[in-house]
């Protein structure tokens, strides 16, 4: 029953309910608050049209509960933006304490109370609705800021550094080789092998719906199978990397240093995983699959405490005892696969038991 009512909060007919929700909430809302300041506010509409605007406003209160739900649902599928997330958490109560307070104004009205008392009621509707249209704002400027912030002048700076980069490339009449794509390591300065090119994805870390840590875990490495795994058929991500691209990858060939050095970054050894057993340079393995988990530690819904129990260890139980065939928790993993275990597995297995929170 809690499943499919997720299912309903998260789309309609295959599309994020949210967006849709969000739109009304933001739009219907405000205008109900300001109908009911200026009834309010003048006192010879208070008597004849306080209940029509108090019936206006309270018909909006499910709308804002939609949005604020199908948020929520729509969070645990792709990454929960914040502080969007917690301003509209915000959003509900507040609108609930001016819809209470109006009901107690046209009430007191209604019974002539003391024109004293209903002169303050009336100026506490007026201050609640304006902090109400104050959050209503801040919300969706927040939603929007999550969504488009940065965006057109991210998306402008990575065509002109990726047409800069391509330029000099061109000009040096020779591809980029594994060697410097791996120099290129850092948050600030990241280049991703994908499918046989090379990406600078630096520009667009901070704009990650996933969020940082899983772009971050690629910088110096073959994301291939990463972006594969989570991106593989979706057109949006493909025309975002496009803007990215830095030029070809130099073929490597299977002789001398350069041989070795392409062997060594997708096969390790249990001695090799063994050896980066801390947060900052933490690796594990699952199933037959190493990956670097360092740059996420931070970001674990968990805590980075969970993360550190996994550290130069085999996690296969762990994770499997913890997220199952939990789609989204594979698919942000698969992006920080960084080889395979080479040899027999003689990891020490953690033994670590999850809470109902992590």
């Amino acid at each position: 029953m809690l499943a499919s009512m997720k299912d309903l909060f998260l789309g309609i007919g295959g599309l994020p309910l949210h967006p849709l929700a969000v739109h009304f909430a933001v739009a219907l809302f405000p205008i109900a608050l300001l109908v009911l300041v200026c009834v309010v506010i003048k006192k010879s509409w208070r008597e004849k049209y306080l209940p029509a605007a108090l019936i206006g406003l309270v018909l909006t209160l499910p709308l804002i509960f939609i949005a604020q739900q199908s948020g929520e649902a729509l969070s645990e599928v792709l990454y929960e933006p914040q502080p969007h997330s917690e301003y509209g958490e915000l959003l509900m109560p507040l609108a609930l304490w001016t819809v209470a307070l109006a009901i107690v104004l046209w009430w007191s009205l209604r019974k002539k109370w003391k024109a004293l008392f209903s002169q303050a009621l009336g100026i506490g509707v007026i201050c609640l609705s304006v902090a109400s249209l104050a959050m209503s704002f801040v919300v969706g400027h927040s939603g929007a800021e999550a969504v488009w912030g940065g965006r057109i002048n991210a998306d402008q700076q990575s065509v002109t550094d990726s047409q800069g980069n391509q330029e000099t490339n061109q000009a040096s009449g020779s591809a980029i080789t594994v060697e410097e794509v791996a120099k290129h390591n850092k948050e600030n300065d990241c280049w991703v092998i994908i499918d046989g090119s090379v990406y600078r994805l630096d520009p667009f870390i901070s704009e990650h719906p996933g969020g940082n840590a899983v772009l971050t875990s690629l910088c110096g490495k073959d994301g291939t199978q990463a972006f594969a795994s989570q991106h593989a058929r979706q057109a949006l991500p493909n025309a975002e990397l496009g803007k990215l691209l830095i030029g070809p990858l130099a073929p490597t060939s299977n002789e001398g240093s350069s041989g070795s050095a392409a062997a060594s970054t997708t096969n390790f050894s249990a001695s090799d995983i063994a050896k980066h057993s801390s947060t900052s340079d933490c690796w594990t393995l699952i199933e037959t699959t190493v990956y670097d988990l360092s740059a996420y530690s931070k970001e674990h819904p968990g805590g980075a405490g969970n993360i550190a129990a996994l550290c130069g260890k085999d996690a296969s139980s762990a994770f499997a005892n913890q997220h199952g065939l939990a789609r989204t928790p594979a698919s942000v993993l698969a992006t920080m696969a960084i080889g395979q275990l080479e040899g027999p597995a003689t990891l020490p297995s953690t033994n670590i038991v999850y809470g109902d929170d992590d």
